[in-house]
């Protein structure tokens, strides 16, 4: 038996075609796409593990390399995350994902100062008085350096290239 993600598509696809309802019988599987009923199971039992099924098969015992026993109980449904999975923008689990960072201006403006503070090759009176400059900024002008910045660095995307590479290469992405 292998795994097997044509399988695997094909068994969600059927799923998904009969939502909320599922398949009582792997065998309703298997005859389907006309495959070996351990390979159906096997791939079933994967998609489970990794929670795009929830599946009534259990894997009772290894035969060696003859199979495997196994029983079943209930019945094979995909799940939310399942016809996430299927989905091409990623279904709900693409929104509900979505991590938001918000910084207000005060925040901002005091990881700005304290980067300042730390450049190297900036004398340390300069690099001082900038971050107390900064720090006293109304919120209005972090924000439209804010902006400034995001536009800069939108424009030298090109330069960043050397940064992305090096973090890959350390393992930090």
């Amino acid at each position: 038996m292998k795994i097997d993600r044509a399988l695997q598509r094909r068994i969600l696809s059927a799923l998904a075609d009969i939502y909320p309802n599922g398949f009582y019988e792997p065998k309703e599987v298997a005859s389907l796409h006309d495959e070996d009923i351990e390979d159906v199971l096997a791939n079933i039992q994967y998609l489970d593990e990794h929670e795009l099924v929830e599946s009534g098969v259990e894997i009772l015992d290894s035969l060696g390399g003859d199979g495997f026993d196994w029983s079943f109980s209930g019945k094979t449904v995909i799940t939310a995350r399942g016809l996430d999975f299927l989905a091409d923008d990623g279904g709900l689990s693409a929104i509900l994902n979505t991590v938001t960072v918000r910084l207000d201006a005060a925040q901002f403006a005091e990881l700005l100062a304290s980067k300042v503070e730390n450049l190297p090759g900036v004398p340390e009176e300069e690099r001082s008085e900038l971050a107390k400059a900064i720090r006293r900024m109304p919120a209005t002008a972090i924000e439209k350096l804010t902006e400034k910045m995001v536009d800069w660095t939108v424009d030298h995307a090109g330069e960043m290239l050397p940064l992305v590479r090096a973090a890959v290469a350390l393992g930090g992405g």
